[in-house]
């Protein structure tokens, strides 16, 4: 039976912003954040990858043995002005919510609500069926399958686990 060792991380730890012994470039990130929200608020957030992406257009993606499942906001977009495109190994999603105009005249105290396009875009872990693709757009919620394709379904294997 092979010798199977788990490697180590050669970079070191970067400390959490707030704590002792910080990295300066943790506290200005942390600080730069903050003013982010504060001046942008609830236009502008971190998507958890460094990068901000609009209120709408908060994305989740998962993965069955038969398919990769897209779960995208996007409230108050109609789906006539969503366009979704695969190329490659790369879903891409763009759209935008048109601002609601009225005659009538308004002094408004807060304005909060996101207008405007949005563009996401997403690597595929795996290959799929790009003529397979089926998409909906129900209730502000955008959800596309994308079936794997047969090449992938046959190169995963579950491999036992033995116990002694």
């Amino acid at each position: 039976m092979p010798n199977i060792e788990k490697s180590r991380p050669t970079a070191s730890r970067v400390p959490v912003a707030g704590y002792p012994g910080e990295s300066p470039f943790a506290r200005l990130r942390s600080e730069m954040d903050q003013v982010f929200n504060q001046y942008f608020g609830p236009m502008l957030r971190s998507n958890g990858d460094g990068l901000l992406s609009e209120a709408f257009g908060s994305l989740d993606l998962s993965e069955t043995d038969n398919a990769i499942d897209v779960t995208l906001d996007v409230p108050g977009v109609d789906p006539q002005n969503v366009d979704i495109k695969l190329v490659g190994d790369l879903l891409q999603i763009t759209g935008h919510r048109e601002e609601e105009t009225t005659t009538e005249e308004k002094n408004f105290h807060r304005m909060e609500r996101s207008y405007g396009s949005f563009h996401r875009q997403v690597t595929l872990p795996c290959e799929v069926s790009a003529d397979k693709v089926e998409a909906e757009l129900e209730n502000g919620v955008l959800k596309i399958r994308l079936p794997k394709s047969a090449e992938t379904k046959q190169k995963t294997r579950k491999i036992k686990v033995k116990t002694r």
